[in-house]
C-alpha cells in the first residue's frame, strides 16, 4: 500500500484553479515513479537504458491496445 499525492486534477483538462500551485509542485516532487526509477538505477538494479527500453515496450503495448479498441466493434 502506498499513499500517493494527487498530481493532476480530478479529470483531464481540469484547470485546478482551486489548488495552490505550490501544492501541485510538492505533489510532483513526491511522485513515486520518478523516485523509484532513480532508486533502481542508484542501486544498480536497472540501468537508465533498461528503463528506457521498458518504457518504450509499455508505450507500444498501450498504443496497440488503443488501436485494437478503436478497430473493434462497439460492444
Amino acid at each position: 500500500e502506498a499513499l500517493v499525492p494527487r498530481i493532476e486534477g480530478h479529470f483531464s483538462g481540469d484547470p485546478e484553479g482551486y489548488r495552490d500551485p505550490e501544492d501541485r509542485e510538492r505533489a510532483r516532487e513526491r511522485d513515486p515513479l520518478p523516485r523509484l526509477r532513480d532508486r533502481l538505477v542508484e542501486d544498480g538494479v536497472l540501468t537508465a537504458e533498461d528503463i528506457e527500453l521498458l518504457e518504450k515496450e509499455i508505450e507500444t503495448e498501450l498504443d496497440d491496445g488503443v488501436e485494437f479498441a478503436k478497430s473493434s466493434p462497439m460492444p
